[in-house]
């Protein structure tokens, strides 16, 4: 009797485990999840057909001009192709359906996500790979191996696809393009186009472009009505900063080169750990209620994520060392 109440006990837990890790849209569709960094994101492309409260997206099927001069929302499958590309690379979605004003503020992600901002592709880009210029304006390919972390690795992309390692479990594919005139169709298998819900001014919008010729990123923008892929984030209540007044803890001097300061205003002692980009534990500690001086001089140049955990919650923060 013990031994099938300990069964269903880890059933339980695992069942558990396996619903925490996804999330399901207004459609029915159910998409996998990933905890990057501090973030929680979609490792499958979208492929709603609904906004969030449950009105239609347009699906312009073979009209090209609809498609071409629409301008609040439409999404479409590669080729036309429901059947064959759906479930592999999700759907195409014009710029439009993101953008809150655009569509009379409904929302394509699942309640308690969003679609993926500048400063969410920034937070991903920056953990996973240091080199990456955030400051940037201009289009630009970036970093040195992070778009090999985000791609996956199964052949959904061509044979040839460089330096893809999938190591941060994100699961990029190239689920190509829909040309703005609505006629072309291109990139499949080859490359994979990822929406911003930023707009560059008031024709283009940002875009993130992983191709499987290189390791990098493509920061670039183009014309709110292409097709292109969207993945959704997790709403957080926290943010990443290095002063997060909200949760009583602060980091200075941030950056810094050998010793940092983590004030901490809560009468309970908390648990510490400090991650690096590859998400690898490479300090931690115990830190009491008031300031703690900690030594930071072993650890190389970098951004790393400061985790403060009590039995009731989490913290976060970033550090940056010089």
């Amino acid at each position: 009797m013990k031994l099938k109440h300990l069964f269903l006990a880890v059933a339980l837990f695992f069942a558990i485990q396996s619903k925490a890790q996804t999330i399901t849209d207004i459609d029915g569709n159910i998409y996998n999840t990933i905890d990057i960094g501090t973030q929680t994101w979609m490792k499958e492309n979208l492929m709603v057909s609904k906004f969030n409260d449950g009105t239609n997206i347009l699906y312009p099927l073979y009209n090209d001009s609809l498609w071409e001069f629409n301008t609040t929302g439409a999404y479409s499958y590669w080729g036309h192709d429901e059947a064959t590309y759906k479930y592999m690379y999700g759907a195409l979605y014009n710029w439009y359906s993101l953008n809150s004003t655009a569509n009379g503020g409904k929302n394509v992600c699942p309640s308690g996500w969003h679609v993926s901002t500048e400063h969410d592709w920034n937070i991903l880009e920056t953990f996973l790979d240091i080199t990456v210029d955030t400051t940037t304006t201009t289009s630009i390919f970036y970093g040195t191996d992070v778009g090999g972390k985000l791609k996956d690795t199964v052949t959904l992309w061509n044979m040839v696809n460089a330096g893809a390692t999938n190591s941060s479990g994100f699961s990029a594919l190239p689920g190509g393009d829909r040309y703005s005139s609505g006629s072309v169709f291109s990139c499949l298998r080859s490359s994979g186009f990822f929406w911003s819900a930023q707009e560059f001014d008031s024709l283009n919008a940002w875009v993130r472009t992983l191709n499987f010729t290189n390791a990098q990123v493509q920061l670039g923008y183009t014309q709110k009505n292409v097709g292109a892929s969207v993945r959704c984030v997790k709403n957080s209540t926290t943010g990443i900063n290095n002063i997060l007044d909200k949760l009583n803890f602060q980091i200075y001097p941030n950056p810094s080169t050998d010793r940092i300061i983590i004030e901490y205003a809560d009468q309970e002692n908390v648990q510490m750990q400090v991650y690096n980009s590859l998400g690898e534990c490479v300090m931690q500690n115990q830190l009491l209620s008031g300031i703690n001086n900690l030594d930071i001089s072993f650890l190389s140049k970098g951004i790393y994520f400061v985790k403060l955990s009590t039995p009731k919650r989490t913290m976060t923060g970033k550090l940056i060392k010089n």
